[in-house]
């Protein structure tokens, strides 16, 4: 029996060659968090890219306004829009998929070390995903707890986004995805299917 999950850095891999295959348009760029890319080059640093609030008078550091560190953006480089955001994960505590996925809602911007651009999050355009794949873990109760704890924290998490998305004044995502199984190929062609939906600006 198997329970290795698929590594984060796989699922990276595979979404940024499906985007392409897709045919993201020109003037768009994937960015991809170098900690789970390796080879991948990251644009931003090396274990994150950082989604903040905007300033706040009272303290204006980068660390006190960042709120969210997802591994995979994309940007629309030419109206410095953040089209898509993507959270990839293999474990299923519901505790660290609620708080990874709720906590881009109150991201407003996404700011990449190395340049001065700012790409602000959208609400007519953002869309979120939280990609949680795990390999196959056998036929008994016991073996598919995992993957069945991470299937009903992703319908929840899917019917709870619809109270925030699309509004601007509770966040800047237009639309938002929970998926989460443990055949990877399938989840993949699902996902295509709904960022085409959903961002079709990008293709």
């Amino acid at each position: 029996m198997n329970t290795k999950a698929i590594e984060e850095s796989e699922m990276a891999t595979d979404i940024l060659t499906l985007l392409k295959e897709l045919g993201i348009k020109n003037g768009h760029r994937i960015d991809i968090c170098c900690g789970i890319g390796r080879e991948i080059p990251g644009a931003s640093y090396k274990n994150m890219l950082p989604l903040y609030l905007k300033s706040r008078p009272s303290c204006k550091t980068n660390q006190a306004r960042q709120i969210a560190r997802p591994d995979l953006i994309v940007i629309d480089t030419q109206l410095k829009v953040v089209d898509l955001i993507i959270e990839f994960e293999y474990d299923t505590n519901p505790k660290n998929l609620i708080g990874n996925y709720f906590s881009v809602f109150m991201a407003e911007e996404y700011k990449p070390r190395n340049e001065k651009a700012t790409y602000n999050l959208d609400a007519s355009r953002t869309t979120h995903f939280l990609l949680t794949c795990l390999n196959k873990r056998g036929i008994k109760p016991k073996e598919q707890a995992a993957i069945e704890k991470g299937k009903a924290v992703a319908e929840w998490l899917e019917l709870a986004s619809g109270l925030l998305t699309g509004m601007a004044q509770f966040s800047k995502i237009k639309k938002a995805h929970a998926l989460a199984g443990d055949d990877w190929q399938q989840m993949k062609t699902y996902f295509a299917k709904l960022v085409k939906e959903a961002c079709p600006q990008m293709f």
